[in-house]
């Protein structure tokens, strides 16, 4: 696989006019954030339901290994300080949903690592396109930075403290109180799921008041965005750990492009590329290093552009497996199953044990991100108009999915196992019903909150930005975590502003199409 993407990632002297992406070759990071979205949905819904799906094939935990509190293992027996203990036979798992590659598809954590490589690509377009245009355009720059500093906390978090204070209603109405009946702890809700995550509902408290005062103290928990030692979470939505982390990192990003902004285009990239490694490793700061990888093959991308008539060939194929295999790194007893095994031999040095499999999957997904991007075939995959949706209601997806799964979710499926029973082959039956409806509820929701809230926000934030400066609408980035939005409005706004002469880019490059989106993110 290195072999290939380095050929891919071969450089050549950048012109004095770089060639930029337009929109539609750039309409993949959509597709590509999209569907991972779609794949955090299916893992936080499986993991509930099925232990499985956590470990990878061929796995054998051994006797007297113990299991973290909280989660589900078959046999488990517990001990003093509440711990569980495997049972006296190891466990074994030989599911082939459980294989390398095919994991992914009901696996969460690699969908992380897209999202934030995804991000730093998409957050660095417009300024990588600035910033290739001279020092002419440095100005501007800074104007698109400011901006996007500005905007930044204003796109992230009024999305979520929308989507957990419905939760707040939505609990007040009693849509949890059933749920809360047995997930409000991991004992009583493992009586009945069969999963290896416990995801609590909220608190049920006897006033609106009282659960708006927990609310906000859930918050304070949640918004603290410039701690490393631990992820923070709220229980209204425990999966909102990553907004903090996707802020700290975006911020951190605007930084590194304001201060490389001045360097000649090598010394950037080799700063850019001791920076990821120390980052990845030493640092223990993964998730930085996929924000500077994401800005790095930006840069490169837009010194050597991929070719719309390259060929598919076996190298191809086989770079995407490796790719593939090294993104489907479990993050839980890789040294237990013979497939990771080898990967576990390798002395990491800097990061947390439990985030060691990370090192991997970010290799992995920057391999994948480098093949999408140059490999016409894979680009039109990630092109197409379902991913273009699935792109758009990103972001209300990850946000709405799980107080969808935690309230209609949980209820229906004890209400069937009620009604058809537990045992057996009823037991999978119940969940499989209850992900048909929930499936769609779900999609229809994250639409509705993508129309309502998302998209509406976008509009705020720089409503509010043109305000307090005392003019207009601003040109100038704006996308979410990493999310398309309004995108033909932002594009028109940001050629006509480069068709005024605000950039240094002539307007027959711009009519030409060859200067790059501003809105990806």
């Amino acid at each position: 696989m290195l072999g290939t993407v380095l050929d891919e990632l071969k450089l050549s002297a950048p012109s004095s006019q770089s060639r930029n992406p337009s929109r539609a070759q750039t309409a993949w990071l959509d597709g590509l954030r999209g569907y991972a979205a779609l794949l955090v949905f299916f893992c936080h819904f499986g993991i509930v339901y099925w232990n499985n799906l956590r470990y990878a094939y061929g796995t054998v935990i051994p006797v007297h290994s113990i299991i973290p509190n909280g989660t589900y293992y078959p046999g488990g027996q517990p001990i003093w300080n509440g711990t569980n203990v495997t049972a006296l036979e190891p466990y074994r798992h030989t599911y082939p949903i459980q294989l390398p590659i095919i994991r992914i598809l009901t696996d969460g954590d690699p969908m992380v690592v897209i999202f934030f490589l995804v991000s730093g690509y998409s957050l660095s377009l417009k300024p990588t396109s600035l910033i290739g245009n001279g020092p002419s355009s440095h100005s501007h720059l800074l104007t698109t930075l400011s901006s996007s500093v500005f905007r930044r906390p204003i796109r992230l978090l009024l999305p979520i403290l929308a989507s957990t204070l419905l939760v707040v209603f939505a609990v007040t109405i009693g849509l949890y109180t059933h749920a809360s009946t047995f997930a409000s702890s991991s004992r009583t809700f493992h009586l009945y799921f069969h999963g290896w995550a416990f995801e609590a509902t909220p608190h049920v408290l006897p006033s609106l008041n009282l659960q708006l005062i927990d609310w906000l103290y859930s918050l304070y928990d949640l918004l603290d965005f410039f701690t490393h030692f631990h992820w923070t979470m709220t229980r209204y939505d425990i999966h909102l750990w990553t907004i903090p982390v996707e802020l700290r990192c975006s911020l951190l990003l605007f930084l590194t492009h304001l201060a490389l902004a001045p360097l000649h285009v090598r010394a950037r990239l080799s700063l850019l590329t001791i920076s990821i490694l120390l980052a990845l490793t030493w640092g223990d700061t993964w998730e930085m290093a996929l924000f500077w990888t994401g800005q790095l093959l930006c840069e490169i991308d837009f010194i050597h552009p991929p070719s719309p008539t390259l060929v598919t060939n076996k190298r191809h194929v086989a770079a995407l497996g490796v790719a593939l295999y090294l993104l489907s790194t479990p993050m839980v007893w890789a040294h237990c199953t013979p497939f990771y095994r080898p990967l576990t031999w390798v002395w990491i040095p800097g990061l947390r044990p439990n985030e060691a499999s990370r090192f991997w999957q970010c290799l992995g997904a920057t391999g994948l991100m480098v093949l999408v991007a140059r490999v016409p075939v894979l680009r039109g995959f990630f092109s197409n108009g379902l991913a273009r949706y699935l792109g758009r209601i990103s972001f209300a997806l990850y946000l709405v999915h799980g107080p969808v799964l935690r309230s209609l979710g949980y209820s229906l499926a004890f209400k069937l196992w009620q009604v058809v029973g537990r045992e057996g082959w009823r037991y999978h039956f119940c969940v499989c019903l209850t992900g048909m409806v929930v499936g769609p509820v779900t999609i229809g929701v994250a639409n509705v909150f993508c129309r309502r809230v998302d998209e509406p926000v976008v509009r705020l934030a720089r409503w509010v930005e043109g305000w307090m400066k005392g003019e207009g609408e601003e040109d100038g980035e704006e996308g979410g975590w990493g999310w398309q939005v309004d995108e033909r409005l932002e594009e028109q706004r940001w050629l006509q502003g480069h068709r005024r002469g605000d950039s240094g880019i002539s307007t027959e490059e711009v009519e030409l199409g060859r200067v790059g989106r501003g809105s990806l993110s």
